[in-house]
C-alpha cells in the first residue's frame, strides 16, 4: 500500500466514522422527519387551541366541531395523513384535542415548551379548558 492510499483508506474510515456517529446523535432522515411531523402537530394543536378559546369567547361555547371554526387551511390537519385532527366538546368550557404522534417527548425538555410539546408515541388527547 502506498502512502496516498494509506491516506485515502483514513480519509474514507473517518467520513464514514462521522456518517455513523450523525446517525447515532441526530438519528435517522426518517426519524428527524417524524420529529419534524410531531413538532408541525404540536403548533397545529397550539393554533387549534387559539381558534377555540377565542370562538367560545365570542359565543360563550365551544364550537360543535374544528369545522365551525374560522377557514385557517392546514392547521386543522395532521401535516402527514391530512386527516383533522381529534377534538371532543365537553360540558362548560372543557373539551379534548386529540392527534396520532409517532416520537415520545416524554423525557424531553424543550427550551421554550408548547402545551402539547410533551407527548408519547401514539394516539393522545389532551384535556383543556377554553375558560380563561
Amino acid at each position: 500500500m502506498t502512502r496516498n492510499q494509506g491516506f485515502a483508506s483514513a480519509g474514507i474510515v473517518a467520513a464514514a466514522a462521522a456518517v455513523v456517529i450523525g446517525f447515532w446523535n441526530l438519528g435517522t432522515p426518517q426519524f428527524q422527519r417524524q420529529v419534524g411531523f410531531d413538532q408541525e402537530r404540536v403548533q397545529n394543536l397550539s393554533f387549534l387551541r387559539t381558534q377555540i378559546e377565542a370562538y367560545y369567547s365570542a359565543h360563550q361555547q365551544l364550537p360543535p366541531s374544528l369545522v365551525a371554526l374560522p377557514p385557517n387551511g392546514a392547521e386543522m390537519v395532521d401535516p402527514a395523513t391530512g386527516k383533522i385532527f381529534g377534538y371532543q366538546p365537553s360540558a362548560g368550557p372543557a373539551y379534548q384535542l386529540c392527534a396520532d404522534f409517532t416520537t415520545d417527548t416524554t423525557a424531553a425538555q424543550p427550551r421554550f415548551p408548547l402545551p402539547f410539546s410533551r407527548h408519547q408515541a401514539g394516539h393522545v388527547c389532551f384535556p383543556l379548558s377554553a375558560a380563561q
